[in-house]
């Protein structure tokens, strides 16, 4: 094995293994994280799965009745914050903690001032996304009391 690394220095075998470690990393975490959260590849895969068309105004509820469903999303995005402790849950309730609050207002900052003001959706250029609550309505009060 050591002709094979012989004529390389100690610092590029370091660095070597540095490029091995995040090919790995890259392989083993990003690309699965990607595509387990990704709602480009859910469409794909969607698409395939009902014999290649969807129409368009059914989207909503694909996403709204099988995506949530199929992909145990409240499951599994409760169970990481759980776990990254930004929420706790008491007695049915679902509430921030002190670093969940201050991730939130992290987010929202970021979202708000350092996000692409003017992104293309379906042929029209908005801000929307810069604050997606903007125009949000409680349909039913479900806060804690």
């Amino acid at each position: 094995m050591s002709r094979w690394f012989g004529d390389f220095s100690r610092l590029e075998l370091i660095q070597l293994c540095l490029i091995w470690l995040l090919g790995g990393y890259a392989f083993a975490i990003s690309v699965p994280t990607v595509i387990d959260r990704s709602l480009s590849f859910y469409i794909l895969e969607k698409l395939e799965q009902r014999g290649g068309g969807i129409r368009e105004d059914a989207f909503h509820q694909v996403f709204t009745e099988e995506y949530v469903k199929e992909h145990h999303l409240v499951e599994v995005r409760l169970t990481e914050q759980l776990q990254s402790g930004t929420i706790k849950i008491e007695n049915g309730c679902v509430t921030l903690t002190p670093w969940g609050e201050r991730l939130a207002t992290f987010s929202r900052f970021y979202r708000k001032n350092l996000l692409p003001t003017h992104r293309l959706l379906m042929g029209k250029y908005t801000d929307a996304l810069t604050d997606p609550f903007r125009d949000s309505h409680m349909a039913t009060d479900y806060r804690c009391h």
